[in-house]
């Protein structure tokens, strides 16, 4: 029987298929604090960790890159949100089907508050 993953498990999942993965297509990472941080491993994990912080550029639009700073407030507002208002794509990451999909919904919470692209 297959029992449901830990949120910190799937959010951690999540973001790491998003910074690692699909979310390159419309957002960059510009800068992070990951080494003011010193049981963060991996870049992807940051925004777990309460002091975890980095700057994102916005390169989707035709005008210049907007940059916007995203801290670990922003991934828990963003998890109420996936749960409440994306709830097809947590039930998939709870359940252990997400997918690039699935990361890159979570991922445009966490950055533009909205799923604009998908």
């Amino acid at each position: 029987m297959k029992t449901r993953r830990d949120k910190m498990e799937i959010i951690k999942d999540l973001l790491c298929n998003a910074v690692e993965g699909i979310s390159y297509k419309w957002c960059r990472v510009e800068s992070h604090n990951k080494k003011n941080i010193p049981d963060c491993k991996y870049l992807s994990e940051l925004l777990t960790f309460e002091d975890g912080k980095m700057t994102v550029s916005d390169c989707s639009g035709e005008e210049a890159c907007a940059t916007k700073e995203v801290s670990h407030k922003d991934v828990f507002r963003a998890w109420d949100k996936f749960k409440n208002d994306y709830n097809r794509h947590y039930q998939d990451a709870i359940n252990g089907h997400d997918d690039a999909i699935t990361a890159d919904v979570f991922f445009q919470l966490v950055v533009l508050d909205d799923v604009i692209f998908g």
